[in-house]
């Protein structure tokens, strides 16, 4: 079902035919994620709200991340005012989405305080993984359009 939704979104947006490769990566490691938060927030308590992927989310994590490598440091975004979990990909196994978000989840959840803004009650999600660094950002509500963010996206780092 996710994985419909997320590929009809993907159809809404154009990427340079060299990013296009990254952006189904990234549409491939949303499915994965959303599939991996929502199985762990299952295991933890039984009627937890399910996740759902949020392309507007996706796009201002993956220029965020974009950001983060270029300066080649980890921080949190200023300007976001959503739930942000940023983390380091050192020594990664597997680069297959699958892998790699459950990897991202455990990673997580190995901080208490990043485990309890993955159980909270967040619904709307999306990450990015790119080099070293992820950013995962989640909100109550589904996030608007940002034409900057959203054009950001559109250019190949």
């Amino acid at each position: 079902m996710w994985s419909t939704r997320i590929c009809a979104q993907s159809l809404s947006i154009n990427p340079p035919a060299a990013c296009w490769w990254q952006h189904q990566f990234l549409l491939k490691l949303n499915t994965e994620y959303v599939a991996a938060l929502n199985e762990y927030r299952r295991a933890r308590h039984l009627h937890a709200a399910a996740a759902r992927f949020e392309p507007n989310l996706m796009y201002s994590a993956a220029v965020h991340n974009r950001r983060m490598n270029v300066r080649d440091s980890l921080y949190h975004d200023p300007e976001q005012h959503n739930a942000e979990l940023i983390g380091t990909l050192y020594y990664v196994e597997s680069w297959e989405p699958g892998k790699l978000a459950r990897r991202i989840v455990r990673q997580l959840n190995e901080s208490a305080p990043h485990r309890a803004i993955q159980e909270d009650s967040y619904i709307y999600v999306a990450v990015s993984a790119e080099k070293q660094r992820f950013v995962v950002r989640l909100s109550r509500s589904p996030e608007p359009r940002d034409p900057r963010q959203y054009s950001d996206y559109c250019q190949c780092p």
